[in-house]
């Protein structure tokens, strides 16, 4: 289960959420990873989405994607057009450097885990 948790502790919500998803799970395993906002790991790996017309050649982000609220203006700082999670998040997921967003993002990098382990067990 993946969560965007807004102005909710992303700590906070995987532990509530995981107690809900084991209880429904009913002995199946299920993972929840949680972010304050999705597009915090556009930011980790920006550099990796340059080539996407409406990113800046020289998108960079400095700080740590995933202390702060307002990643969507951080993105648009970086963006040569106004961000729409419809229109950009499909091209911009499937362009994100998955090894630059771990390495930033510890909230990607425990998705990036917990997808590895189910992918293991197929």
């Amino acid at each position: 289960m993946l969560a965007d948790s807004d102005d909710d502790d992303p700590r906070a919500l995987v532990g509530e959420l995981q107690s809900i998803a084991d209880s429904a799970a009913q002995g199946t395993a299920i993972a929840v990873v949680a972010v304050r906002e999705y597009e915090a790991w556009f930011l980790a790996g920006i550099e990796s989405l340059r080539s996407l017309r409406y990113v800046k050649d020289d998108a960079s982000y400095l700080g740590d994607p995933e202390a702060r609220r307002g990643c969507k203006e951080a993105l648009e700082r970086v963006m040569t057009e106004r961000y729409d999670p419809i229109r950009h998040q499909p091209a911009m997921s499937s362009r994100l450097s998955i090894g630059a967003a771990a390495e930033r993002a510890p909230s990607f990098a425990a998705l990036v885990e917990v997808v590895g382990r189910i992918v293991g067990t197929l």
